[in-house]
């Protein structure tokens, strides 16, 4: 028996409505290639939120059904995937450079050009 099934269900709603492939997308590196997938991890964070986490380290309440959910990443991999995503920080290599590139920054995060918020 799964102790939290609910969480089961919430991950496999957040592959069914394909928010896991596109936050995969949008956390797509060039050249880089994580142990575990960046978006996989966001749904695992919303998941144990969902079910009831309060802290990061509480990932590891997933960790135990990797049976049924397959891996899940340790709280070290949830603090540095949420880093890549904190407003504020910018990844060249995400977004690459030139005019274009300051359209694909949105509102809350900086801006590329001037390293102030828009």
């Amino acid at each position: 028996m799964v102790a939290h099934a609910g969480s089961v269900a919430t991950r496999l709603l957040a592959d069914r409505t394909g928010l896991t492939r596109h936050l995969s997308a949008a956390m797509a590196r060039r050249n880089f290639v994580p142990g575990h997938d960046r978006g996989r991890v966001l749904v695992d964070a919303a998941v144990m939120l969902a079910d009831g986490g309060e802290a990061i380290a509480d990932i590891d309440v997933l960790r135990h059904q990797s049976g049924v959910l397959g891996p899940v990443a340790s709280p070290p991999t949830v603090w540095r995937t949420l880093a890549e995503v904190t407003p504020g920080t910018v990844d060249e290599d995400r977004h690459g450079s030139g005019a274009d590139s300051s359209a694909r920054v949105g509102p809350g995060r900086v801006s590329q050009s001037s390293m102030r918020l828009p």
